[in-house]
């Protein structure tokens, strides 16, 4: 969590791939889940940075950036997780503009993910009506089983 290793931060960083290694050390396998925030890339930026302007543009370049950094740092922590022999699976939604980011796809290429699709009504996503809502999710994962099941 970002409270306990926040990935924008070195320290964070450092906090995180230790403790990655103490488990591992200690006999046990990782299975990393990662979802990162995904509102930098939503497909609705491009329509609001046309219609809400230069304020809107310099905002949502702020959020590229810390999404950068997220992104590089799951990458970096996603690699050790692998080298130990462990797991990684990537959640987004599945129309998310991120998905584009040639660093992502370069990693998921060199490392054997593969996708997965799912609605949110599936697992039994509600909204505040209690209706189901089919949110339309994208796991990329070099988890074998996951991905088959």
């Amino acid at each position: 969590t970002k409270e306990s290793c926040d990935l924008t931060t070195d320290e964070g960083v450092s906090s995180a791939t230790e403790t990655i290694k103490n488990v591992v050390a200690d006999g046990f396998r990782v299975e990393m889940w990662s979802l990162l925030p995904c509102k930098a890339w939503s497909s609705w930026n491009e329509f609001n940075a046309w219609k809400l302007g230069t304020k809107f543009r310099r905002r949502l370049k702020l959020m590229h950036d810390e999404s950068q950094i997220l992104i590089d740092n799951f990458i970096l922590i996603a690699s050790l997780v692998i080298e130990l022999g462990g797991d990684v699976s990537f959640e987004w939604p599945a129309f998310c503009e991120g998905w584009n980011i040639d660093r992502l796809q370069f990693f998921f290429s060199k490392h054997g993910f593969e996708a997965a699709r799912c609605d949110g009504c599936s697992f039994g996503l509600v909204g505040h009506d209690g209706r189901l809502i089919k949110k339309p999710w994208l796991v990329q994962t070099t988890n074998k089983i996951m991905h088959h099941n």
